[in-house]
């Protein structure tokens, strides 16, 4: 159902849609009831509108045993988290996010173990992961790497320093999903990054990026692929092993783990809608050997207005009921919205 959305909206204008079935919402549709007109196109009868979700993020620890524990709230849409032990200029033993706003734009901050959740500075638009690397990789020492995507979903790999210079470095392609650095050599060669990128259908792929940027694919690894970390001791499941974070299409969330063989396993579920993981190998205050991960709940939807450009260049002023569709296909209550 739709619980609230504008009663009027401006061409190309963004507003919130809440619902409380928000996370089921797959499509949003403004409908033109009984339009006659001369026109015989059918896009400006029934426009099925782009939209984003709005999520309550929660920062929270998964033991190796299967232990989920939410442990505070940290805020709308976060996208990515890394630990640093180290004191950057804002303290030691720092968890440091991107999360984002409406219109896309991205914010760095940091988590404090006590639940301090604090923005550093904006970034720019399209910001989906985050690693951090103490050596000087030819970029200098203690920079952070990302991820960000334009438009088009091509995705760029730059750098973050502490004091807030953003700089990109080099294309990768396109839909790139996570980003983990490992200084040693797993096979494929020492100080590389490693990622996670999605296709059209879902799939995912594991692959390398090299600090000269060379982007290599290395193996498919399953559908909706999310996060990425890597631990090189044993936790028992083995040593020198990638662990992730997956869902499927009800949202739910799955933790397993990648060898550099190939080899993915399933360990257990978590939850749904969890987004991002990292791992810190010392007790932070909720025990030794712990991931730590941000899941969200979806609480509304972000729409964009038709703008007049094509495909709904026909679409004209008036009343059209707007409809919130599920992963069936099935609509729910129409609200009415007034084009103007």
């Amino acid at each position: 159902m739709i619980s609230s959305a504008p009663s009027s909206v401006q061409r190309g204008q963004s507003f919130v849609v809440d619902s409380p079935d928000a996370a089921a919402i797959k499509k949003v549709a403004l409908v033109r009831p009984m339009a006659v007109t001369h026109q015989t196109d059918t896009e400006q009868k029934v426009l099925e509108l782009p939209h984003v979700p709005i999520g309550f993020s929660t920062f929270g620890t998964i033991a190796t045993d299967g232990s989920v524990t939410d442990r505070f709230g940290v805020g709308s849409d976060f996208d990515a988290l890394t630990f640093v032990p180290g004191d950057l200029g804002y303290g030691p033993n720092l968890f440091y996010y991107l999360r984002h706003d409406a219109a896309g734009f991205s914010t760095f901050g940091t988590i404090s173990t006590g639940g301090a959740v604090t923005d550093r500075f904006g970034l720019g638009t399209g910001f989906d992961a985050l690693t951090f690397v103490a050596d000087d990789l030819g970029y200098g020492p203690n920079l952070f790497y990302y991820l960000r995507h334009d438009a088009a979903g091509f995705s760029t790999f730059g750098t973050i320093s502490t004091g807030g210079a953003i700089t990109d470095r080099f294309g990768v392609g396109t839909n790139f999903d996570a980003l983990e650095f490992v200084p040693g050599n797993l096979g494929f060669g020492p100080n590389l990054f490693y990622y996670l990128r999605h296709d059209a259908a879902g799939f995912s792929t594991f692959g390398t990026i090299s600090t000269s940027g060379a982007v290599t694919d290395r193996f498919g690894v399953g559908t909706n692929f999310d996060a990425l970390t890597f631990v090189p001791g044993n936790l028992g499941y083995g040593p020198k092993l990638f662990y992730f974070l997956r869902h499927d299409a009800a949202g739910f969330s799955t933790f397993g783990t990648i060898a550099t063989d190939g080899t993915i396993t399933d360990r257990f579920g978590v939850g749904n809608n969890f987004t991002a993981l990292t791992f810190a190998p010392g007790n932070l205050g909720y025990g030794p050997k712990h991931f730590y991960y941000l899941r969200q709940d979806v609480t509304g939807l972000t729409v964009t207005a038709p703008d007049g450009a094509p495909p709904h260049s026909l679409a004209p002023q008036g009343y059209y009921m707007m409809f919130a569709l599920n992963n069936n296909g099935v609509p729910s209550v129409a609200k009415w919205v007034y084009l103007d």
